[in-house]
């Protein structure tokens, strides 16, 4: 809903359920999605921590070829 006026502006002749399919997409791509966020137990300790996001990172760098 935030990011409707901006791409009215930038798609001014898409549709309205155009515009909202774009904005899905970019949704489902994004870091806010809770759905792309790697998560932990409460109590993981900062070594637990670590271990997790270097392994997404290498996991990602290998998928993308790097």
């Amino acid at each position: 809903a935030r990011r409707m006026p901006e791409l009215e502006e930038e798609m001014k002749g898409l549709r309205r359920q155009q515009r909202i399919d774009v904005i899905r997409k970019e949704f489902e791509r994004s870091p806010e999605n809770p759905f792309n966020q790697v998560s932990v137990g409460f109590d993981a300790s900062k070594e637990e921590i670590k271990e997790v996001k270097q392994k997404e990172r290498e996991k990602v760098e290998q998928r993308l070829g790097k």
